[in-house]
């Protein structure tokens, strides 16, 4: 059956109207234009905060730069995504070194009781300016850096080596970088860098020993690296996102009537996506269920023919059998001859219809064939059924004699 994790964002392309890249310095508004297949981009303003853009129509989803939140992760001895929230929400002042009022949780189990979480707290500033866009949802960028690094290495023709360290410059002296672990846990930093490479250096120090060997793969142009979040962002699926639900749990403890309006149209996107994916669920599952009974039908129809086939030779064996089982008799009645027959005797055929048996052969001598019959108990009436013939060109007797059979063993 199809997961909602496996529906990536990319069937809903054509509700999502709006994305946004929101950062200090400049922001972009993403657009695709469908007769080239190609994503385009163009700097925008953002309006001050109380302002408020265009929402038009469809959900609107806005990129968050790394300057506009402090990131982390924290392992917790719990699985449960409600424990871990409130986990979280404990120790949010000791955790976050600056007063918050919106963060985002992504959690991954990575033991029977244990699970690693990614904690992104939005700056006051980030969140007030994303209220004048109205999103549906806000993705940190660092969130997206597991499949930005995915389709970076196969651009360049190296898909399935280990994650890379992703360096991105940003135009204004800042230098991004980032890491995603084998848990799926994303470790980032944003400074401006005089020296790239002693920035490189300090970077693979705060994460250890996970990116000792990892490569560094560099995007130097920021035109390709807002090319590659783009399509990053549509390679994420419905269960990817859904932390990030702007006005989702997570929000200011004092909560004014629009924003309250607003949470319920996100809640109502939600419904919206979640129905959509259902009914592509729905279809998945019947086609896979339609592909499933095919195969099974195909072997069932393979273990009738094969139970034909164990039929056909169950009666060709229970033929044998039969068969055999009238040899037997003949068996012990060899023997028995080949022990009391005079020397010299060869036997050419024995016929068995019963109790009545016919034996021919030749002998040196014909009536020592009676005299040596008349001397068994198992046999009875022995006589020549044709006259004694002397054989061509041999010192020997043809003969032709029947008996009947009493009893022998098959010894």
């Amino acid at each position: 059956m199809l997961s909602q994790a496996s529906i990536s964002l990319r069937y809903f392309r054509p509700v999502i109207r709006r994305v946004f890249y929101v950062d200090r310095e400049t922001s972009y508004r993403f657009s695709w234009n469908a007769a080239s297949r190609r994503v385009e981009f163009r700097p925008v303003e953002i309006p001050p905060a109380g302002g408020q853009t265009s929402s038009g129509k469809g959900l609107s989803i806005a990129i968050l730069g790394r300057s506009f939140y402090y990131e982390t992760s924290r392992r917790f001895p719990i699985t449960s995504a409600k424990d871990i929230k409130k986990a979280v929400e404990l120790e949010r002042g000791e955790i976050c070194p600056f007063p918050c009022e919106r963060l985002f949780i992504r959690s991954v189990k990575i033991a029977q009781n244990e699970s690693a979480v990614n904690l992104w707290f939005l700056k006051d500033e980030a969140a007030k300016r994303l209220e004048t866009l109205q999103p549906a949802f806000v993705i940190p960028e660092t969130a997206l850096m597991k499949p930005i690094g995915r389709k970076s290495l196969e651009a360049t023709g190296t898909e399935g080596r280990a994650a890379p360290i992703l360096s991105v410059k940003k135009g204004d002296g800042r230098v991004l970088f980032a890491f995603v672990n084998g848990k799926g846990i994303c470790i980032s930093l944003e400074e401006i860098a005089r020296a790239p490479e002693d920035a490189l250096e300090r970077f693979r120090r705060m994460i250890g020993h996970e990116a000792r060997d990892a490569e560094e793969f560099s995007l130097d142009l920021f035109g390709e690296y807002l090319g590659r979040v783009h399509e990053g962002l549509f390679e994420l699926g419905i269960s990817d996102v859904a932390p990030f639900l702007f006005h989702g749990p997570f929000r200011l403890p004092s909560r004014q009537k629009t924003l309250l309006t607003r949470g319920i149209g996100a809640a109502a996107a939600m419904f919206v996506l979640y129905l959509a994916g259902s009914s592509i669920v729905y279809y998945r599952t019947e086609q896979n269920l339609m592909s499933a009974y095919k195969e099974k039908k195909a072997q069932v129809s393979k273990y009738v023919d094969m139970e034909e086939k164990l039929r056909k030779q169950a009666e060709i064996y229970e033929k044998l059998v039969k068969k055999l089982q009238g040899y037997a008799p003949s068996a012990g009645l060899l023997n028995l001859l080949n022990e009391r027959l005079p020397d010299g005797t060869v036997l050419a055929s024995l016929r068995a219809a019963g109790s009545e048996v016919q034996i021919q052969g030749k002998t040196p001598k014909a009536t020592r064939i009676l005299d040596a019959l008349n001397g068994l108990a198992e046999i009875d009436e022995p006589r020549f059924v044709t006259g004694v013939h002397k054989a061509a060109r041999e010192d020997l007797e043809e003969f032709t004699v029947a008996f009947r059979l009493k009893a022998v063993s098959n010894k």
